[in-house]
């Protein structure tokens, strides 16, 4: 489990941040390290980023809303086409 992330500031691998999620109005604290930089066309950083010590119970509300987020857009690009 991780994010991808687009990022102006200088970063390392293994670098480690403190990502802050909203979920469902819920506010979710968690820590990560850089895994993967990749730097896109406008010269920012597009960095991999691996959750590090996620309780089990804040890992099942990542990915039920990750879930929902999908399924949500998918339907909404079904009905524009």
């Amino acid at each position: 489990g991780g994010i991808r992330l687009k990022i102006d500031e200088a970063v390392n691998l293994g670098d480690i941040f403190i990502i802050n999620l909203d979920i469902n109005g819920e506010e979710i604290f968690l820590k990560g390290e850089i895994v993967r930089i990749e730097t896109d066309s406008d010269k920012k950083n597009v960095c991999g980023i691996n959750f590090i010590d996620v309780d089990s119970k804040i890992r099942e509300k990542i990915i039920k809303y990750t879930f929902e987020l999908t399924r949500s857009q998918r339907s909404r690009g079904l009905k524009e086409d």
